[in-house]
């Protein structure tokens, strides 16, 4: 196992120090103090009005139970019995939108150019979908990082010069973002 302690970008999770086993214990790391919270969904929102009661109804059931009832339950509910959750949510989704203090992209944003590789990898792509139409996209991917790394300088030298000049593009587009 390794030593090094995951950090803020890590995993999310803190060594539990007070552990003397010799396995590893984990606690899930607090969340920071302008971490904010995504609005709850329509089910969500639900299953917070009717947990209290199932677990007055299904005394001693397991907590898994109970999520597994509320899940039924909810699946059995028609659409109009759902509206009310429907409508609650895209208020506390708009609301969260409007109040939170995450950083969006403005309207004008002006995206970085493609390198080489991701120039040739757009033309290639659709060349790989059509011969191996079942092709899960991670093993595409693997494959054209292997085919680009195997190509010669010489081969890559039109995606290193459309690159250069989308990168000359985005500068003088940028310079009036």
């Amino acid at each position: 196992m390794s030593d090094r302690q995951p950090g803020p970008s890590s995993s999310g999770y803190q060594e539990d120090e007070d552990s003397k086993s010799r396995k590893k214990h984990w606690k899930k790391a607090k969340p920071s103090a302008d971490h904010v919270k995504r609005p709850m969904n329509p089910f969500m929102i639900w299953c917070q009005k009717k947990r209290g009661e199932m677990l007055k109804s299904q005394k001693g059931t397991r907590p898994a139970e109970i999520s597994k009832l509320l899940g039924e339950g909810w699946r059995l509910l028609s659409d109009v019995d759902k509206q009310p959750y429907v409508e609650e949510a895209e208020r506390l989704k708009m609301d969260h939108e409007r109040n939170s203090h995450v950083r969006r992209k403005s309207p004008d944003h002006v995206k970085r150019p493609m390198n080489p590789f991701m120039i040739w990898c757009r033309s290639k792509r659709g060349e790989m979908l059509k011969t191996q139409p079942g092709m899960k996209p991670s093993e595409i991917s693997k494959q054209l990082g292997e085919g680009w790394r195997n190509m010669s300088d010489d081969e890559k030298r039109p995606f290193v010069d459309e690159a250069e000049r989308l990168k000359m593009d985005h500068e003088r587009v940028r310079f009036f973002y």
